[in-house]
């Protein structure tokens, strides 16, 4: 530990977009046949696998190199040329491509996805939930994400893009758990496909690590996630309050005891 246990939870911080695969998973739950089961599997599988294979790798570089000259763009590429493998890098690098597009195309599809239920939901105009009769996907909502990434790529540095993508993804954490502990007070006989369990221990256990990692974030990222957290507000407090499929007059009461998204999607024509 060349930096104490305060570089260890920075680069914890640093890293942890990484292992946001997995809030994909939960994003695809509705195109699952059985998502009670599948989705924990998905979940925790994809934690587990993506650990092992991180420190495993993580041990070799470390082991093959010193620590301090790892510390570039292409670290894996760079230790097979610095002992001599070149022949390697080559195929490292078209590796790194291919994961690198799986990843854009997955986070593509996980985000598009949210939009496309909150625009169902009422919380964003419908435009974001008509699905193309064509490619039958919602077209509206992924332009959207893809337009929004192009523009934070193109105008904000890498590092500050990992560390906006970690903090939005830790508050949203710490929303969710929140959510949880105050659904469970209040609805606590509705009908749930996931229950999490020893409520509210693990839920406040989340929001403390979510904030211990936040902490470890410059300042200047923090600012700015509170800009686009006020600006998200806004928009909820002008548009969803009012156009909201949850809003305080309407039941979320059904037959199965809790709010269900209507089945059928409006189509373009």
């Amino acid at each position: 530990m060349p930096y104490g246990i305060s570089g260890i939870f920075t680069g914890v911080a640093m890293v942890f977009f990484a292992y946001l695969g997995f809030d994909a998973v939960a994003s695809a739950a509705e195109e699952t046949k059985d998502p009670g089961r599948t989705i924990p599997i998905g979940i925790i599988g994809s934690l587990i696998i993506s650990s092992i294979l991180y420190i495993a790798v993580a041990a070799i570089m470390t082991g093959m190199v010193p620590f301090n000259l790892l510390n570039n763009a292409s670290p894996v590429a760079f230790e097979l040329q610095y002992v001599g493998v070149k022949w390697a890098f080559t195929v490292i690098t078209i590796g790194a491509i291919a994961g690198l597009t799986t990843v854009v195309l997955v986070n593509m599809f996980s985000k598009a996805r949210i939009i496309f239920a909150m625009s169902r939901d009422g919380l964003l105009p419908k435009i974001f939930s008509i699905v193309n009769q064509d490619c039958k996907a919602p077209v509206a909502s992924i332009v959207l994400v893809g337009g929004m990434a192009a523009l934070i790529a193109a105008f904000f540095s890498l590092d500050s893009i990992f560390e906006l993508v970690n903090v939005g993804a830790l508050s949203a954490f710490i929303f969710l758990a929140l959510s949880v502990i105050i659904l469970r007070r209040q609805q606590p006989d509705m009908e749930r496909a996931f229950k999490c369990p020893l409520v509210p221990a693990i839920p406040i256990l989340s929001i403390v690590f979510c904030l211990a990692l936040i902490s470890q974030l410059k300042v200047h990222i923090i600012q700015i996630f509170i800009v686009w957290l006020v600006l998200g507000i806004i928009v909820y407090f002008s548009y969803g309050e009012y156009h909201g499929m949850f809003r305080p007059e309407d039941s979320l009461e059904t037959d199965m005891g809790g709010f269900e998204p209507p089945i059928e999607t409006p189509l373009s024509k």
